[in-house]
C-alpha cells in the first residue's frame, strides 16, 4: 500500500473512533497530524513553499485547497474508498 493510502486509512481510522465516542489527547493529536499530512500530499510542492513564511490566515487558506482536493479524489475514487473504510475497520 503507497504512503498515501496508508495516510487516507490513518485518517478514515481516526474518523472512524470519533464516532465511537471522545478521542483522547493523543489519539486527537495523532489524527490531527494524519489530516495535516493528507492535506499537504495534495498540494503541489509550489503551494507548499508558497506557506512558508504566511500569517495562519492565508497558510489555512492554501491548506484548504489540499483538503477540497482530497474530498474530490474521494468522490472520484469510491471503490479504493470503500476498500480503506473497510480495511481500518
Amino acid at each position: 500500500m503507497s504512503d498515501l493510502m496508508t495516510l487516507i486509512g490513518a485518517l478514515y481510522a481516526c474518523n472512524m473512533l470519533a464516532e465511537q465516542g471522545p478521542l483522547t489527547r493523543q489519539q486527537i493529536t495523532e489524527c490531527g497530524q494524519f489530516q495535516e499530512a493528507v492535506k499537504m500530499r495534495f498540494l503541489t510542492s509550489g503551494e507548499i513553499e508558497d506557506m512558508q513564511g504566511r500569517p495562519l490566515a492565508e497558510r489555512y487558506a492554501i491548506a484548504l485547497k489540499g483538503y477540497e482536493r482530497f474530498k474530490v479524489w474521494e468522490l472520484e475514487n469510491p471503490d479504493t474508498v470503500r476498500r480503506l473504510r473497510q480495511w481500518v475497520r
